[in-house]
């Protein structure tokens, strides 16, 4: 019996190593159709985690323009519509997403921060926990933000000031993480 349920726990967990293996491999789309524009890929990268000492990949995300942009504040203050396609690597509760967008909000902040705070309640309120091979997208647009959850739906919150802070979380001039930023805004 007891070498069955080892033999049933290997099976496990290569199954999701196997499956975590297929979501970082697996290449995101060169471009994206939205509102019937083309959008293409200024650049992609991965999110790493950090706790404890370990380090993962929590997400493959490309970012996708109607240009390529020079720098990150010229596409940041830019009035046309930018798209963020998240496939998770990891998979994630809810608490640890919160916990995640909070600590990301609070440090990369620019315009509004105080009255914007109620936008990142509502963005997290729609926002679930995500398993490896879960797709978010984000769409900034100059109203607003479309958050599309694949398997939950999506939800527009407007607000201009939130969908700029959001993006900033990103590719703004105080991110957590520099090496990802220069990700996103190179292929």
């Amino acid at each position: 019996m007891k070498i069955l349920l080892i033999i049933l726990t290997l099976f496990l967990l290569s199954c999701s190593s196997a499956k975590k293996d297929e979501a970082i491999q697996a290449p995101l789309p060169n471009d994206i159709q939205l509102d019937g524009k083309k959008l293409m890929m200024q650049g992609q990268g991965f999110r790493i985690g950090r706790k404890f000492g370990f380090t993962a990949k929590v997400y493959k995300v490309g970012i996708y323009t109607d240009k390529k942009y020079d720098s990150a504040s010229e596409l940041l203050n830019s009035p046309s519509v930018k798209h963020l396609y998240m496939r998770f690597t990891y998979t994630i509760t809810k608490g640890q997403l919160v916990e995640g967008w909070e600590k990301a909000y609070k440090y990369s902040c620019i315009k509004q921060c105080k009255e914007t705070r109620v936008y990142l309640n509502q963005f997290i309120e729609a926002s679930t926990g995500m398993k490896i091979g879960d797709i978010m997208e984000i769409t900034f647009k100059k109203e607003g933000v479309l958050l599309n959850i694949h398997k939950s739906g999506q939800v527009f919150i407007k607000s201009p000031d939130f969908s700029y802070n959001l993006l900033a979380i990103f590719i703004g001039p105080k991110v957590l993480d520099e090496s990802f930023k220069k990700d996103l805004m190179s292929l």
